[in-house]
């Protein structure tokens, strides 16, 4: 006898069963058909003859479908059941059902009573799952499992059901429902019923991006760019941006604009003005107007900022300690502002056009006092540049 866990394992399989299909969705109107059962008793049901085994059975049913969620059925069958050890009995069932159709049929649940008329009548309860699977626009064949509770004796029996049902005024609505194409639109609604498998589609069934550019039709600017050319957030042709400033070159007035600035709509830097300055000094042996340190960074700093402000000047002011005649230094001085523009101009190339000298001799000392330490600070050149200059806007 197939046991109470053998008919739940064929209703669990049944479900998964149920979910690997795809099918067509149809609201049929009325609709008839035949079945064959396995019906599974209580291992403990007992009748005035003896205790029921399994059986079979084969009857009829009718059932209406009101909308896509709810329909009705009455259902007969003829059963004829087996007692343990031996003989057998026959009879009738008869019932109603509800049923509720899962979302896309995947599949419906059943409820409702039944009366069995064998050896004593009995009254059950039953609950199910079932499925149609379509055959034809108006045939299909029908899978079952049910669960029947005794009201009277509180056994619960076990059935499996195979048949096959002809619906009544589907077949326009059938076609309609069906889906050719497997994209998720019934064919009724498709005005793209033949598009490729794995297409992604929009509510009418057709491409959901018509030049497959990546944009879908309803934001596409531009649906029709051939295929594999560069688009835009728009679905637009991307035109060549040689400096990645956002302004296709085209439209660029300045094309080699560096990345960080921030550009216009032209494509160019925007600038505001700002005031730099930038302040040299260079201190001397005694006696002497040679620049010991060349590559000193400071003097590098400075060749820096005047190779970026190319259009700043500046005056070289070479100044002496108090040690020595006034006339010796002042010529002395003059000298080392002559040797920081040299330096300046042939290291560094800055045009000497940008450098003027001049020399102070001991006239503007930094320190007075009469001291080692004084002497040196004053021996020296000053340079003092400052420039109001447009400087580009970062992004």
């Amino acid at each position: 006898m197939i046991n109470a866990k053998k008919s739940t394992l064929a209703l669990a399989t049944l479900l998964a069963l149920s979910s690997s299909y795809s099918f067509a969705e149809e609201h049929e109107k009325t609709w008839i058909g035949v079945h064959g059962m396995s019906y599974n008793t209580h291992a403990k049901k007992p009748s005035n003859a003896g205790i029921y085994d399994d059986g079979t059975g084969y009857g009829f049913e009718v059932g209406f479908r009101f909308n896509k969620d709810w329909a009705a059925r009455v259902e007969y069958t003829y059963l004829d059941l087996d007692y343990r050890g031996a003989g057998d009995d026959s009879g009738h069932m008869l019932g109603v059902d509800g049923l509720y159709f899962l979302n896309n049929d995947l599949a419906y649940l059943f409820a409702g009573v039944k009366q069995q008329n064998l050896q004593q009548d009995l009254r059950l309860a039953d609950l199910g799952i079932g499925k149609h699977w379509q055959l034809t626009d108006n045939l299909k064949l029908v899978t079952e499992a049910a669960a029947y509770y005794d009201f009277g004796q509180s056994y619960q029996d076990y059935s499996i059901k195979l048949g096959l049902a002809y619906s009544f005024g589907s077949s326009s609505q059938g076609s309609s429902m069906r889906d050719g194409d497997n994209d998720g639109v019934a064919d009724g609604a498709d005005l793209c019923p033949s598009t490729p498998v794995g297409t992604q589609v929009d509510s009418t069934g057709c491409n959901i991006d018509l030049d497959s550019d990546g944009v879908i039709n309803s934001q596409d600017a531009c649906p029709n760019t051939l295929i594999g050319t560069p688009v835009d957030s728009k679905g637009c042709r991307i035109e060549n941006d040689m400096d990645r400033d956002g302004v296709v070159d085209s439209k660029d007035k300045c094309l080699n604009t560096p990345m960080n600035d921030k550009v216009d709509s032209d494509g160019c830097s925007v600038f505001m003005e700002k005031e730099v300055s930038i302040t040299l000094r260079v201190l001397f042996a005694n006696n002497s107007s040679v620049v010991e340190q060349p590559s000193d960074p400071e003097i590098v700093e400075f060749a820096n900022f005047m190779q970026r402000y190319g259009k700043t000047d500046a005056v070289i002011e070479g100044h002496t300690s108090s040690v020595g005649s006034a006339a010796y230094n002042m010529e002395l001085s003059k000298k080392r502002a002559e040797s920081v523009k040299a330096l300046l101009v042939s290291r560094y190339g800055i045009d000497a056009s940008r450098l003027k000298t001049v020399g102070y001799g001991e006239t503007k000392l930094l320190d007075t006092s009469d001291t080692k330490q004084a002497h040196s600070i004053n021996r020296r050149i000053e340079v003092n540049v400052t420039e109001t200059v447009k400087k580009a806007v970062s992004k």
